[in-house]
């Protein structure tokens, strides 16, 4: 028999990751099984416009960018009056494809939820798809959802 009791789905604010959360917070509910919605702020890139003369680039505190996200986790959850289900809040910082996984194992996840954004051809060549990252190394299975 199979036997859910962790739903994991990462959110990106997007439109897709919105109808992901749907789906992960009703399968939740139904399963009666514990939510955690995940958020995976990107490190900050400075860029320097010339390696000869560096100047420093101002980037947002790793604090300060942990906050923020967790703040529109909580007004995403609230949005979508999901507060019923005590939902855990992750929010990481690094590359989302990697701490996706990473969150999975951790937890562990016995489903994991994710959105796709279906990018397809050139856009996939070039920004490489984290869904599919996710399918490939989730220790769990993995539900797509497409917007």
């Amino acid at each position: 028999m199979i036997s859910i009791h962790r739903v994991l789905v990462p959110v990106d604010l997007s439109g897709t990751s919105e109808k992901a959360l749907g789906y992960a917070a009703e399968l939740s509910e139904k399963l009666g099984a514990k939510l955690t919605v995940l958020y995976v702020v990107a490190e900050p890139a400075a860029v320097l416009p010339d390696m000869m003369m560096p100047v420093p680039v101002a980037t947002a505190d790793a604090e300060e960018l942990l906050d923020s996200g967790r703040q529109a986790v909580v007004n995403l959850i609230a949005a979508k009056n999901l507060g019923r289900l005590n939902p855990v809040i992750d929010v990481r910082l690094g590359s989302a494809a990697q701490e996706i996984v990473a969150a999975a194992k951790e937890l562990p996840a016995d489903l994991l939820v994710v959105g796709t954004h279906g990018r397809t051809g050139l856009t996939h060549l070039l920004l490489g798809s984290v869904a599919e990252h996710v399918v490939r190394h989730a220790p769990c299975p993995v539900m797509t959802v497409r917007k």
